[in-house]
């Protein structure tokens, strides 16, 4: 019932109570029961002001019901670019000298990414936050591959160089991936032992990882934040 419909709805009381009592005499009128009538009025503002605030709530639940929507279409997009990504690396590393110590890696972080995406689906709650941290694993994954692949097609130079000058080159990969499986390790953490509220107030669940990728994590939890708003 909008505020037009209400007003109408008060002066027909209003006018229907005054025909009802104004054919009588000064000492019938005087039993008006004028309490009543503003109880009558007051009941029908309250249920006035219940029904719009359940329109309203019903209006934010399915404005947020839609952005879930929206932003699990993204994490799925998301995640198949990312396992993408992965088995393209998982390749390069096989056709480099790293594949030993990077495929574990490799495993381990696609195994854990999946954990984050199920866990997603399963608790809309949890969307901003993973597919904000799929981005940058992304990002990153892009950036490793195009590296690795730099090295695949400079294996003839590779080889004239000395042993410790390539095993420096090959060596970022290995670290690269260590950071990126730390990342996704503390993701999974995050999820298995803190509560959502205290990660949305900027909780950082990565205290044993190294300082220069600390900011990574703050942006991740920021713009997470930012997304469930």
């Amino acid at each position: 019932m909008d505020m037009k419909k209400f007003m109408v709805l008060i002066t027909c009381l209003l006018f229907g109570f005054y025909s009802l009592f104004s054919g009588k005499s000064f000492g019938q009128q005087k039993v008006l029961n004028i309490a009543g009538i503003h109880q009558l009025v007051s009941d029908s503002k309250s249920e006035h002001e219940r029904q719009e605030t359940a329109r309203n709530r019903q209006a934010q639940n399915t404005v947020n019901e839609q952005a879930n929507k929206t932003l699990l279409f993204k994490l799925k997009d998301s995640y198949r670019l990312l396992q993408s990504r992965f088995s393209f690396l998982g390749m390069a590393v096989s056709a480099a000298e790293v594949g030993l110590n990077a495929s574990p890696l490799i495993a381990k972080i696609v195994a854990e990414q999946s954990r984050l995406y199920d866990a997603a689906v399963r608790d809309p709650l949890l969307l901003p936050l993973v597919y904000q941290s799929e981005m940058e694993f992304v990002v990153r994954a892009k950036d490793l591959s195009g590296y690795l692949l730099g090295l695949v097609l400079s294996y003839g130079a590779l080889n004239q160089m000395k042993i410790s000058d390539r095993k420096i080159l090959f060596d970022h990969v290995i670290t690269e991936l260590q950071q990126i499986a730390a990342l996704s390790a503390g993701m999974v953490r995050l999820l298995d032992q803190a509560n959502l509220s205290s990660v949305l107030m900027g909780m950082n669940p990565f205290s044993d990882f190294i300082s220069t990728d600390k900011s990574v994590v703050e942006d991740i939890l920021r713009n997470a934040k930012a997304l469930g708003l």
